[in-house]
């Protein structure tokens, strides 16, 4: 599945993996669905996108952080999970507004919903990432106040604040495309700046 959104509206990754989870979901009935960021072009073919008893980080060596991950709980780039993994974390958060920390917030909703993260080995996790946003300076959540956030809000911060609507679904030769307005907020939720 690909997504787009409509209108000026600030980027909302979270949003757009959920509404784009929930339409995956109910296509196929599908069990296990993997979130690839687009600039990602995977090295090796023997790396399963298969999902397991725990979620699993799949592209742990990317060659812009010189195959190593940027700090521990990084979870950037490629994540395939189940239906019941999805439901258990209350989804992607929904409020952050452009480049965020979403992916650490959804490592924490792991941990707090008692959840491991597998890993391939680094031989198999290998991706070449294409030119487009610079992910360098990439840090980790470190901020006490950030971590304590989370573990406030997480249990109401995603599929049930989700505040997007499907406009358009094309069904395309090897995936299927949707546009999405993601304007609208969820009750309690912040408006993009």
């Amino acid at each position: 599945m690909a997504l787009d959104k409509v209108n000026n509206t600030a980027f909302n990754r979270g949003k757009l993996h959920s509404m784009g989870f929930w339409e995956a979901v109910q296509e196929e009935d599908r069990d296990c669905v993997s979130f690839h960021d687009v600039n990602l072009l995977p090295k090796d073919d023997r790396n399963p996108y298969i999902c397991d008893i725990f979620p699993a980080h799949v592209s742990v060596a990317i060659d812009r952080f010189k195959y190593t991950l940027p700090y521990r709980g990084y979870l950037g780039g490629v994540f395939a999970l189940r239906r019941l993994h999805y439901v258990r974390i209350h989804g992607f958060p929904t409020t952050y507004w452009g480049w965020d920390p979403e992916d650490d917030d959804v490592t924490s909703r792991l941990k707090l919903s008692g959840m491991l993260l597998l890993r391939p080995h680094l031989l198999l996790g290998c991706y070449r990432m294409l030119e487009g946003q610079d992910c360098s300076q990439k840090q980790s959540p470190q901020s006490p106040g950030l971590l304590a956030r989370i573990r406030r809000k997480w249990r109401h911060d995603g599929m049930n604040s989700l505040g997007c609507r499907l406009l358009s679904k094309e069904l395309q030769p090897l995936y299927t495309s949707l546009t999405v307005d993601i304007s609208l907020s969820a009750p309690g939720a912040p408006v993009p700046g």
